[in-house]
């Protein structure tokens, strides 16, 4: 009982990912903002714990580059609400990083204190994307009306084409906790 706890985050972005998908305007079109800036705040926490990772050494100078580390992100992540106009990205990041955390201390797995799931997760994130971006997927809710009322800044597939992007976050957020479920 104790590993479904852990991965309840996971699974609960995943039922949000999903339900804006299928029917945006329940949640608001203004969550597809949100879960873009969730997938970028993911991204960038997997850079920054393989980064963290390679970290040798102790004391002052761990402590050091831990403090330069944490400016630079929280600099991209202000980057990230000048781009969206809105204070969410430093919201989203904190919220990612206190999820791991919590699940990262559980007593129950030993997640990104391994680096093997820590690379799963790259993997993954990295497979769902290009699977995402190629296959051929349903709109569903995601009407063009619903796009153009989303108002995203800037261009690309997950700007032109939201659906994807929801379908990434909804994949990855599902398989990440079914890969912790799985007894190694």
């Amino acid at each position: 009982m104790n590993q479904w706890l852990l991965v309840l985050p996971e699974f609960g972005l995943a039922l949000v990912f999903l339900l804006t998908w299928v029917a945006p305007r329940l949640l608001g079109v203004a969550w597809v903002k949100s879960l873009l800036l969730i997938l970028l705040a993911e991204m960038l926490l997997l850079a920054a714990a393989g980064v963290l990772w390679q970290m040798e050494g102790s004391g002052r100078a761990v402590v050091t580059l831990m403090w330069v580390l944490f400016g630079v992100y929280a600099l991209m992540g202000w980057g990230l609400c000048r781009l969206f106009e809105s204070w969410w990205p430093m919201i989203t990041l904190g919220m990612l990083l206190a999820t791991r955390i919590w699940t990262d201390v559980g007593p129950a797995l030993a997640m990104e204190s391994d680096p093997r799931m820590l690379a799963v997760r790259g993997v993954a994130l990295l497979g769902v994307v290009t699977v995402t971006s190629f296959l051929p997927l349903p709109r569903l809710g995601m009407t063009p009306e619903v796009t153009r009322d989303i108002k995203v800044p800037g261009e690309g597939i997950w700007v032109d084409e939201p659906h994807r992007l929801l379908v990434t976050g909804a994949l990855y957020f599902t398989l990440i906790p079914i890969i912790r479920l799985v007894p190694a």
